[in-house]
């Protein structure tokens, strides 16, 4: 017959060690001073203050404005340049038109007067011409 027992599997348990418990809490404790000390270096590492950031905010901020200043201005320069073309074209064009106008209208008149004063000269003096016509005296033999 077969014995029956209560543990059909004998398992056996390793022996508690020391040892292995001090090994064990060592390696802990040095992956925790290695995480430890890489979240200090990276916490304090980088050594920028507020003041310095804020220098390095205005920096960039001026160096920026300057920059979109003088491409405004560049731009601006052009921009002006050509609508300040056009505008003195224009203004040139209309004021020369004025000019010539009033400049062709004074010798206009001038020529106008001129040539109505040739010509009531020459029609006073054709209605004055047979009124002092005295006839021609024949001499007879």
């Amino acid at each position: 017959m077969s014995s029956t027992s209560s543990n059909p599997l004998p398992i056996s348990l390793p022996r508690f060690s020391p040892a292995a418990l001090l090994l064990a809490l060592a390696l802990a404790a040095m992956l925790s001073m290695v995480v430890g000390i890489a979240a200090y270096t990276v916490h304090t590492g980088s050594g920028i203050s507020q003041s310095d950031l804020a220098a390095a905010q205005h920096n960039a901020y001026q160096s920026g404005h300057d920059a979109g200043y003088a491409a405004g201005l560049a731009k601006g320069k052009d921009t002006g340049q050509n609508a300040g073309y056009r505008k003195g074209k224009h203004d040139g064009m209309v004021a020369g038109i004025k000019k010539g106008r009033t400049a062709g209208i004074k010798k206009g008149r001038t020529a106008g007067y001129a040539s109505g004063y040739a010509a009531g000269v020459a029609a006073a003096q054709a209605a004055a011409q047979p009124a002092t016509k005295t006839k021609k005296q024949t001499s007879g033999n």
